[in-house]
């Protein structure tokens, strides 16, 4: 796919997901980028939440609304793909709908951190460590007050709330 200009956060791709795995969504469908345009800058991968029409009761799902068809972003199926299995461009999330988003990966991600307190602009970073080994501070002034580490099967994950640059 050639790109002509940046991904942008909250843009909606219709994306290639095949080949999936399980109960992993599939087939080439909307998606919401989510993942922060220093990083769709910078990198070749973008992180996406799939939306779906089928609607489920799920804490993790927003709805949204598209070119007249209703549906909801399954941010409980995030995942990351390369921007080749991105196929053009559809649309965009409106301010409800990216807000709604924001809040709803914050409760995901920084469950003690209540959403409206942490502006739209700070984004969850998830630090892996071997247990008995110290976790890296994140640097600078830019790092939000909300953190927290749990043990999961030995490995202790970090997550912090940074704001990016």
């Amino acid at each position: 796919m050639g790109l002509v200009r940046p991904v942008r956060r909250f843009e909606i791709f219709l994306v290639n997901l095949d080949p999936a795995l399980g109960s992993e969504i599939r087939r080439t469908r909307p998606c919401v980028v989510v993942s922060p345009d220093e990083m769709n800058r910078h990198i070749r991968t973008v992180i996406i939440a799939p939306m779906t029409t089928a609607s489920r009761p799920y804490p993790t799902r927003v709805p949204i609304a598209v070119r007249g068809k209703e549906g909801q972003v399954a941010l409980d199926q995030t995942r990351t793909v390369d921007k080749s299995r991105l196929v053009r461009r559809h649309a965009a999330a409106d301010q409800a709908t990216r807000r709604a988003i924001m809040e709803t990966l914050l409760r995901m991600f920084a469950p003690d951190q209540r959403a409206r307190e942490c502006p739209p602009r700070y984004h969850a970073i998830v630090s892996i460590g071997v247990k008995g080994s110290s976790m890296p501070k994140p640097p600078g002034p830019n790092t939000a007050s909300a953190s927290g580490v749990r043990m999961i099967g030995g490995t202790a994950t970090a997550i912090t709330l940074t704001r990016w640059p």
